[in-house]
């Protein structure tokens, strides 16, 4: 059995150039992109409730410790006197030669544990380490995981300096294995007999895996489950650590604060209990991140949180959550997360005259299904032409979400007026806005901080309403010279004791509603009735299909007369009302979220 790196022969077949179309794509951002596809690998081999934890270790590994390197100088130099008439390839042969010639080469480990590690090690095709180290295009992950296009693995080659890697295993069938790969470029070994671009280290021929890793370096070695990725000839700059620790914050943050995801790196943890901390470092490194922004967003107790739900492609109802927070000099950008706790891109164009951040995350197990399906294979927008089990609904989705995305920013900008101008116990005082009146303007603040000199007080006595009544005039009025005719005033009527009226059916002019505290579920209503009469009006959640979703009520009170009112499941009332009285509820519901609601009577 021979070991060792194997090109096999292209057969007289295709020539492999160095611009491999899988790692072109990550090469704009090769350290995020990198950071971004291997955790995403990690979760998508979790094995357990335990957070998956990723360690990243930067190594100088003796040149003499790497495996076959004198065949890998070999491979290089051939490389370039194939490609000796092609600038850009002589050009990184060049410089690949001198990496593998200086004493120590860097290395970056990103090793993974609480997973289940690389599966299957002796398939062809079918399992996760045949997938992961020998298949292009080709991905055997479910509906529920990150990747779907098998293009991911290519990231990591992107952050290399000579294209090359280790992938290393330790899998739940208790078996051990280790692998090279280098993806370079097609070249003559002599006598016109050309290699294909990708190489292998291990047993030759059979380009198999190597199982027994007793005579390497420690470094490659493991005791717990898990993978490990060995990035060869490591290209990361001085500040590579800040680079991956913003990445994680902005790209995974969902996972880490909901305890799917630690990452270990330059010393720090990053978990849930750790993340304030982190935070603090990073933007001391990078001040213009927007990572903080993110992680108030999510977090904050001031944030606005909504849950949606939306039809999947079988016609059931999956839920997307929201959580929007304002605060001057946000962004207007809101991170779009899939259920596994990755970020797929940031939705920007935002037509609300407010500064704020926001994360919204795909709850539903068949939306993430056709979200993951619509992601081009960089994991970076959603495209509804992708989807070709049925683009139009694909389209009709991604419409549904993106307009109540731009629904809630524009009720988080009037939500924001309407917290400056109320103010409570005054609310049957001030007028409200309707559509017939001019909106209020915003407080200047200047005028907050003058001070009154002198006020002049004077009484004004407002006479009641008079209320008009036809009086029947008398056939013989008194002229004005005439006296009037003394008479006995008359004794008032008793009054009489008549059944009250049945009153009318009142029905609603116009109707309000904003969330005041959604932790506690409470909500304020302004109604204003048309018609004197009884109103009994229901509320329900209102869905973007336009559906209504009854909602339980647990307790409502008249904020003018501070009185309970009574209620019956989504219903409030009866209530006596006059013809367009502000009226002011506050309402408390059984669950503590927040709705977009629906007032009808």
């Amino acid at each position: 059995m021979s070991i060792g790196w194997d090109f096999p022969s292209n057969n007289n077949g295709r020539m492999d150039g160095l611009n491999d179309s899988g790692i072109h794509h990550f090469t704009e951002a090769p350290i995020e992109s990198m950071t971004r596809e291997v955790l995403q690998d990690s979760l998508d081999a979790t094995f357990s409730d335990k957070p998956v934890i990723v360690k990243f270790e930067l190594h100088q590994l003796p040149q003499s410790e790497l495996p076959a390197v004198e065949e890998l100088k070999l491979v290089f130099q051939q490389a370039k006197e194939t490609w000796a008439f092609h600038t850009d390839a002589t050009k990184f042969f060049n410089q690949g030669l001198e990496v593998l010639k200086q004493p120590t080469i860097p290395v970056l480990a990103i090793r993974d544990f609480n997973t289940t590690g690389l599966e299957n090690v002796d398939q062809k095709i079918n399992g996760s380490f045949a997938s992961l180290v020998k298949s292009v295009g080709v991905t055997f992950k479910d509906a529920s995981s990150s990747g779907s296009f098998g293009i991911g693995k290519h990231a990591p080659f992107a952050a290399s300096s000579i294209r090359t890697m280790f992938y290393g295993t330790y899998n739940r069938q208790d078996v051990y294995a280790l692998q090279g790969v280098a993806k370079l470029a097609s070249y003559d070994t002599g006598g016109g007999n050309f290699t294909q671009g990708t190489g292998y280290y291990g047993v030759k021929k059979a380009l198999e895996p190597i199982k027994d890793l007793t005579p390497y370096h420690s470094m490659f070695k493991r005791n717990d489950y898990g993978t490990d990725k060995f990035i060869i000839g490591f290209t990361g700059k001085e500040n590579w650590t800040d680079e991956v620790i913003e990445t994680i914050i902005l790209s995974y943050l969902v996972a880490v604060m909901e305890e799917k995801l630690e990452v270990h790196i330059a010393g720090l943890q990053i978990n849930k209990k750790n993340m304030p901390a982190i935070l603090n470092y990073i933007m001391r490194k990078m001040p213009n991140s927007k990572a903080q922004q993110y992680y108030e967003a999510y977090t904050s107790q001031d944030s606005v949180r909504v849950r949606q739900y939306f039809k999947t492609y079988d016609g059931m109802m999956e839920s997307i959550q929201l959580s929007l927070l304002v605060k001057e000099g946000f962004n207007r950008r809101v991170s779009m997360y899939r259920g596994t706790g990755m970020k797929i891109f940031d939705k920007d164009r935002f037509r609300a005259p407010i500064d704020f951040a926001g994360v919204m995350v795909v709850e539903g197990t068949k939306l993430n299904a056709v979200l993951r399906k619509i992601e081009p294979p960089t994991h970076d927008r959603w495209a509804a032409g992708l989807y070709k089990d049925d683009e139009k609904y694909a389209l009709s989705l991604l419409k549904q979400i993106y307009d109540w995305l731009n629904a809630q920013a524009r009720e988080l900008a009037k939500l924001q007026v309407t917290e400056k101008i109320e103010l409570r116990g005054l609310e049957g005082i001030l007028p409200d806005v309707t559509k017939e009146e001019a909106p209020l303007k915003e407080v200047n603040e200047q005028a907050l901080n003058e001070t009154i000199k002198s006020f002049d007080m004077k009484q004004i006595v407002t006479k009641p309403k008079e209320v008009k009544t036809k009086v029947k005039k008398k056939k013989n009025p008194v002229l004005p010279d005439e006296k009037p005719k003394k008479e006995k005033p008359k004794k008032p009527d008793e009054p009489k004791t008549e059944k009250p009226p049945k009153l009318k059916k009142s029905t609603l002019s116009n109707a309000r509603s904003f969330c005041l505290n959604d932790e506690q579920g409470i909500y304020r209503f302004i109604i204003t009735p048309k018609g004197k009469g009884e109103l009994t009006f229901q509320v329900h959640i209102s869905g973007e299909d336009g559906s209504k979703t009854p909602i339980a009520i647990k307790s409502v009170k008249n904020v003018g007369t501070d009185e309970q009112v009574h209620f019956e499941s989504n219903a409030i009332g009866p209530v006596a009302v006059e013809d367009k009285e502000r009226l002011v509820f506050e309402v408390t519901f059984e669950e503590n979220e927040r709705y977009s609601l629906e007032v009808s009577v």
